[in-house]
């Protein structure tokens, strides 16, 4: 069952306009406002379980809105691509002093816009670097070279450049590069029109989402804009679009006015411009409904991809830490027979393993379809969590790669199973329990030095 929210919407429709709110009709080129109330101390939950090996369908975005949430001001938060009626929550960014207006992610970083508010006017403030594998942000400096603030941004990777818009009045955006270093912008031209989105293919040709609904093409050099055709959709206040580059699918969070659809994620033709939605109770409504009406920004699909003409990911990819709590891993995979973009491999230069983001090996020979291992020694004090990487390369470049993230040492002990109280009185009792099978993360557990306080 939808939330009371969705139910208020529809009934309205039915029954008399007047009682929808007006922000509900009305179309809003910017945020909702938000309840003064103060926000809750969260403590960042990152979600280890979704970062497995970038392809399963499970997103990354900054939730702006969301009328059962209200409070999680400007939030990370991850959720599947399936739709949600709630959000994992993975990291705050907003605080008292600063919102949060966009995000993107770039070479292993998510970076994070965020701005303040001078009474009613919001400006750009500061660019944060966000390591999500190991849940530590950094500033990285003043956002500058932005008149109003940074509406939505998103990485080419055939360029290495991070581009966005602003929207300094209600007439036209402009597009904007944004240097992932330092936070400085560079204005690359003003567009013809307002735009809610941007996004780029993994190649490097921008795509955005109109005021009017519209999906374009927008000349990265000339800010030229190419209609492509119209979504479908009315979208309205805060929202964002990616593409999973594992295939090049454009997905967008849409929200809409509330009065004419229900927004969430759906994939959005980039031949024709029409986005999915299906007609529920004469309203719109996309596949995968977002939370309770949520408007989410910055959206990022994990993903494995790499160059036309480089090798595609490896295979039958295993990360296996010493059974005996040993601070080593081996890591065993098969070559790649194909590049990424379909055609026979007819050699492999080497093959990385990275650790942590830091390159650990560079394996050669390595010849594609070959099996292959790697052991891993580390020189840690006690266990912790590591995030591994392996990919081929060739004459052209890095292939895709896969990831996986394991627990390697000794573990704490994860708390015993099945208490039992039995054989009590006013003297005595017995407690009987399970010892634990596994440590508090998943990894080793020397059983034979537990030691239990009662």
């Amino acid at each position: 069952m939808r939330k009371q929210s969705l139910l208020f919407a529809t009934f309205a429709l039915a029954a008399a306009s007047y009682m929808l709110p007006l922000s509900a009709w009305a179309q809003v080129d910017g945020r909702r406002p938000l309840p003064a109330a103060s926000t809750p101390a969260y403590k960042a939950q990152l979600q280890k379980a979704a970062k497995a090996d970038g392809v399963g369908k499970t997103a990354y975005g900054l939730l702006m809105f969301d009328y059962s949430d209200i409070y999680y001001k400007q939030g990370m938060v991850s959720f599947p691509l399936t739709g949600t009626d709630t959000f994992n929550h993975v990291r705050l960014f907003g605080d008292a002093t600063h919102n949060v207006t966009a995000g993107a992610y770039a070479n292993g970083y998510y970076y994070v816009a965020r701005s303040t508010t001078d009474g009613s006017t919001e400006k750009a403030a500061d660019l944060v670097k966000y390591d999500i594998d190991a849940d530590q942000p950094t500033t990285v400096g003043n956002i500058t070279g932005v008149g109003s603030y940074v509406a939505d941004m998103t990485y080419d990777y055939s360029t290495g450049t991070m581009y966005a818009i602003e929207r300094p009045n209600t007439n036209y955006s402009v597009l904007l590069t944004l240097d992932p270093s330092t936070g400085a912008a560079t204005t690359v031209a003003n567009l013809d029109r307002r735009f809610f989105t941007l996004a780029s293919t993994y190649a490097g040709q921008l795509y955005g989402i109109s005021f009017e609904g519209d999906l374009c093409k927008i000349n990265k050099t000339t800010g030229a804009v190419t209609l492509v055709g119209a979504t479908g959709l009315q979208p309205s206040f805060m929202q964002s679009m990616e593409f999973d580059h594992s295939d090049e699918t454009l997905y967008w969070a849409a929200h809409l006015i509330e009065a004419t659809g229900i927004g969430g994620i759906t994939k959005v033709d980039t031949v024709s411009g029409k986005a999915q939605a299906d007609t529920v109770n004469g309203m719109l409504q996309v596949p995968a409904p977002l939370g309770d009406l949520a408007e989410v920004g910055g959206l990022y699909i994990p993903f494995s991809a790499s160059a036309p003409g480089t090798p595609a990911a490896v295979a039958q990819f295993t990360v296996t830490p010493d059974a005996s709590g040993a601070n080593s891993v081996v890591l065993s995979w098969t070559n790649p027979t194909h590049t990424f973009d379909g055609q026979p491999l007819e050699a492999i230069t080497s093959v990385k393993v990275y650790r942590d983001k830091q390159l650990v090996a560079t394996l050669t020979p390595a010849t594609p379809g070959q099996a292959m291992t790697y052991t891993d020694a580390l020189t840690q004090d006690k266990g912790a969590f590591h995030n591994y990487s392996v990919l081929a390369t060739n004459e052209k470049g890095d292939g895709a790669d896969v990831k996986a993230t394991v627990f390697v040492g000794k573990d704490t002990p994860a708390n015993p199973q099945g208490l039992k109280l039995s054989n009590s009185s006013y003297t005595s009792a017995t407690l009987t329990w399970t010892e634990p099978p596994h440590g508090a993360n998943g990894g080793y557990v020397d059983h034979s030095s537990l030691t239990y306080t009662v």
